[in-house]
């Protein structure tokens, strides 16, 4: 069944049709999923509310992008709507944490050299997955799907010097992480057990 086929079965809601779609487009959904999330399981559930949401909005789509564009742009809604959602203390900047990062932003810039490219992608996924909600969103929607600074500060609701600084120290999160120079949550909460 060709992608055409396929988008107007669904339109029809044809399960068989849905089924398809799915089973084709879900493990690189999962992918984006995975770099928004901290673990595989959320990363799931946020992925089958993000089908969940491509079923009943499939009418809207009007093939001017590729299926899997349009596919890859609710899925990304879809986790920043989760992390939104499921974390009581998420907010992407407080007034003062927006002064404070752009007090910091020339001083990371200066230490912040690129996350090497010798490893590998689990790895990346790994450290990425360690950095608090607002880096990890930010440096996503940049490095990995392509958003302009402008585009992030409105997807955030931020300015777009926010949006540089969020980047800039979510890369240099991830060097100090890769170094082994500051704690991940869970060896901060091993630190404090045992």
């Amino acid at each position: 069944m060709t992608e055409s086929e396929l988008i107007q079965k669904c339109k029809e809601k044809h399960r068989g049709a849905q089924q398809e779609l799915f089973k084709r487009y879900a493990p690189d959904m999962l992918g984006i999923c995975l770099r928004y999330t901290h673990h595989r399981e959320e990363a799931k559930d946020v992925m089958h509310d993000g089908f969940v949401k491509v079923f009943t909005r499939i009418w809207s789509f009007r093939e001017e992008s590729s299926l899997k564009t349009w596919l890859s742009h609710i899925m990304v809604n879809t986790a920043i709507d989760h992390i939104k959602k499921h974390n009581r203390k998420y907010n992407y900047l407080r007034l003062d944490d927006e002064e404070h990062l752009q007090q910091v932003q020339e001083e990371d810039a200066m230490d912040n050299t690129d996350i090497p490219s010798q490893i590998s992608g689990e790895d990346a996924l790994n450290l990425m997955q360690q950095l608090p909600d607002k880096y990890r969103i930010a440096l996503n929607l940049y490095a990995v799907d392509g958003f302009t600074h402008r585009q992030i500060a409105e997807q955030l609701g931020v300015k777009e010097g926010t949006s540089k600084s969020l980047i800039a120290r979510a890369r240099g999160m991830m060097m100090k992480l890769l170094n082994g120079k500051i704690l991940t949550p869970r060896q901060y909460e091993k630190s404090k057990t045992g």
